[in-house]
């Protein structure tokens, strides 16, 4: 019972240590913006990817960091005459990946891959699939042989 005793005190001593941060940001946008994904750029700075509608839909990526600290975002406009949003975004060795759509004429779409420099520069923008309705790409991930693979509606 002693062993048992102990052991609940070293667990519950150890959560002790992780103690939770939390803040709330209200970042006053007069757009409206949506988050769609997070991840973390290094040790302290996390990238948050999602939409915003300004004056048409396009993807954006801001760095936060743990104190609610934030960088400039960044927007990419996919499509030239009309929406594009993004969905998914990944770590890669040259900086991020991410996927979404480009609204067309009528209500069709593509899905469409980007990739980015660490500091959010573009690189690569690649459209893909027909031009139908809802071709929307909403996640991907990296692949061994250093390609992606994405999953579309």
């Amino acid at each position: 019972m002693k062993t048992f005793l102990y052991l609940c005190l070293l667990f519950c001593s150890m959560l002790g240590f992780a103690q939770p941060k939390y803040f709330e940001k209200n970042m006053g946008w007069s757009n409206v913006h949506e988050g769609r994904r997070i991840i973390q750029k290094s040790i302290d700075d996390y990238i948050i990817m999602g939409n915003v509608l300004s004056p048409s839909w396009k993807a954006y990526t801001m760095v936060i960091d743990n104190n609610g600290t934030t960088q400039p975002q960044i927007e990419y406009s996919v499509s030239e005459n009309g929406n594009s949003g993004g969905y998914d975004i990944i770590n890669t060795e040259y900086g991020y990946a991410f996927c979404g759509f480009l609204e067309n004429e009528f209500s069709s779409s593509q899905s469409y891959l980007l990739q980015t420099n660490h500091e959010g520069g573009l690189i690569n923008t690649l459209i893909i699939g027909s031009n139908v309705y809802a071709n929307v790409s909403f996640s991907l991930c990296r692949t061994t042989d250093k390609g992606y693979l994405l999953a579309v509606l």
